[in-house]
């Protein structure tokens, strides 16, 4: 009895231990799947904000009175609605890019551009999808301090100009104010007029800032209408850049595609040849397909040009380089 009572303790104090053993191995199977799941979190976390950093909007750093300058309005208001995969209105620079529009409420308008009458503002504004092109997302229901940029009557607002007074960020990506974090000395400051304090030089100067790709370039139809257009605009460096005692204009757009950047980047290659108008009896401002026709056996060469727009800013920038002479 003796043996036996030795032998089954002997066998409890086996299984007791197995069991310990067990729930040891359970235990830190458990604590190394835990540290897996961490470690994955942070990866995931840290890859997001790779990608943010890389193909995020990127804005350059300004001063409340710059954004209120550059801004044709700034507004004290509530979002009342939010809907996606909207056009932007008489945009042709947006054409067939989707938008955000917000249903919104002015609180108090600190700045009102002329061509509005009674101080008064549209009760819609639009922003792009992309992040790339700086679209905002707001939360409706919340109140924001926003400026932003008319266009063909087109209240439109984007992520960079927005003024945000000295507050320190919580994050670089952060750079609008909901109402609720707008201290009292912003406040009394958008109180004033402010207008007066803008340096007459700042209309006519132009921020380029952090150019930031994004996707690959998409071909477009060169039969498009702005895209004709564009290619008249971009005449005038063209003609700048020629010792031709005729205006060149565009004879042909051969081939134009278009990539999302902070804004849009277009890339044209134009025919361009000589027209009958000559410099010394038309401006560059008055060459057009209706007033200058293409001169008989003139000369043709063949041009690119790569076209910077951000629409936000009325900024419009032209990089010309001729590649070959054309028959």
């Amino acid at each position: 009895m003796v043996v036996n009572s030795i032998h089954g303790w002997s066998s409890i104090r086996y299984m007791a231990g197995r069991q310990r053993i067990g729930l040891y191995a359970d235990l830190n199977s458990s604590y190394r799947k835990m540290q897996m799941t961490k470690l994955q979190s942070i990866i995931i976390v840290i890859g997001y904000l790779c990608f943010a950093v890389t193909y995020g909007c990127t804005c350059q750093s300004r001063t409340s009175l710059h954004s209120y300058c550059r801004a044709d309005w700034v507004s004290h208001l509530r979002v009342k609605l939010r809907v996606t995969k909207q056009p932007m209105p008489n945009d042709p620079l947006r054409k067939a890019l989707t938008n955000i529009r917000y249903g919104v409420h002015h609180i108090r308008l600190y700045k009102v551009p002329p061509q509005f009458t009674n101080s008064t503002l549209p009760a819609e504004i639009f922003t792009p999808s992309e992040a790339a092109a700086c679209g905002l997302l707001l939360e409706a229901g919340k109140e924001y301090l926003l400026t932003g940029r008319v266009r063909n009557g087109t209240l439109i607002t984007m992520l960079c100009g927005q003024i945000i007074g000295n507050r320190s960020l919580r994050s670089s990506f952060e750079s609008i104010l909901e109402w609720t974090m707008v201290n009292e000395t912003l406040r009394q400051w958008l109180e004033r007029d402010n207008s007066a304090n803008c340096p007459r030089t700042l209309a006519s100067t132009t921020i380029i800032a952090h150019e930031t790709m994004i996707g690959g370039w998409k071909e477009q139809n060169v039969d498009d209408k702005d895209l004709q257009d564009l290619s008249w605009r971009a005449m005038k460096g063209i003609n700048e850049q020629s010792n031709d005692i005729y205006h060149l204009m565009p004879v042909k757009l051969l081939s134009a595609k278009s990539q999302v950047v902070a804004g849009m980047k277009y890339e044209l290659e134009i025919l361009v040849g000589q027209s009958e108008c000559r410099k010394n009896q038309l401006s560059s401002e008055d060459v057009n397909a209706e007033s200058c026709k293409e001169k008989a056996g003139g000369r043709r060469q063949v041009y690119i040009v790569t076209v910077w727009q951000k629409p936000w800013e009325n900024f419009e920038q032209f990089t010309i380089k001729e590649i070959k002479e054309a028959s």
